[in-house]
């Protein structure tokens, strides 16, 4: 009876260890991957995944192999989140990606003419710029309150548009037309980038969302050096920032394949 109970704690320990495993992976782990990083021989991770997409907790991409959370983990995740609110589950979604990608993340809110801060996930980059929590920026100065008003329609856009002074941050767009050029590439995107203006090389992207059931509003940011980070890897970072938001709500851009809030958590 006790080797009984030994062998089933030890399935439940490897099945929970393959879970936490993939709640941080954005694009799904590998048999092989997930071997070495629990440290199981191969043939008994293959055993423990046969038998988690049996369940339902797990599937596989016929493509490419790689293993991500089922439909049961999303279904339990999407029940767990419906107590929590919008900012809860994207401050889960911060934690994931500020875990993987290392860069220290903040979250927004659109306040009238202004972005005002709300949550911040310290990363372990060593540039940690983050607004403090009740601190404020004009709405067109800033990337964030540009990619919160990419969701709306032009003419508010053009209503609300009034011409703003450089803040300590970043240089606003400089025209009406300029920002509605800008507004089309975040609609395009998904995501918009900043670039600071006191010669600091702090460099960002924000990420808009909004919550499938309620509607709100949200905005997701992450900052970095550019001087370590070319216009490529930028790209890169807003895409598993896109990614790591998009499991919270809908986001713009292109279609991904990543169900809104199926869990802030990366599950």
């Amino acid at each position: 009876m006790m080797l009984q109970v030994w062998d089933a704690m030890a399935v439940v320990e490897q099945v929970a260890a393959v879970l936490k495993q993939l709640a941080q992976s954005e694009d799904g782990m590998g048999v092989m991957e997930l071997s070495q990083a629990i440290n199981l021989p191969r043939s008994t991770m293959s055993r423990v995944l046969s038998q988690m997409r049996s369940y339902g907790l797990i599937e596989r991409d016929p493509a490419t192999q790689r293993h991500r959370p089922g439909l049961v983990i999303a279904e339990a995740a999407r029940r767990c989140g419906a107590g929590q609110s919008l900012a809860d589950r994207a401050e889960q979604a911060m934690a994931v990606f500020s875990r993987e990608v290392g860069h220290t993340t903040g979250l927004v809110q659109r306040n009238g003419d202004e972005v005002l801060e709300i949550r911040a996930c310290v990363g372990s980059a060593p540039l940690r710029v983050v607004l403090p929590p009740g601190d404020s920026l004009p709405l067109f100065s800033a990337g964030t309150g540009r990619a919160l008003m990419a969701w709306e329609s032009d003419a508010l856009i053009r209503d609300l548009w009034t011409p703003q002074a450089a803040g300590h941050f970043e240089e606003p767009p400089q025209s009406l037309d300029e920002l509605m050029e800008r507004i089309r590439r975040i609609r395009e995107t998904g995501w918009e980038a900043s670039i600071t203006t006191s010669g600091d090389g702090i460099s960002g992207v924000a990420v808009a969302f909004e919550g499938v059931e309620t509607g709100e509003r949200l905005c997701v940011y992450t900052v970095f050096s550019r001087l370590h980070v070319d216009e490529a890897e930028r790209a890169r970072i807003a895409e598993v920032l896109r990614r790591a938001v998009a499991r919270v709500g809908r986001v713009l851009g292109p279609a991904m394949d990543v169900t809104p809030g199926a869990g802030g958590a990366g599950g």
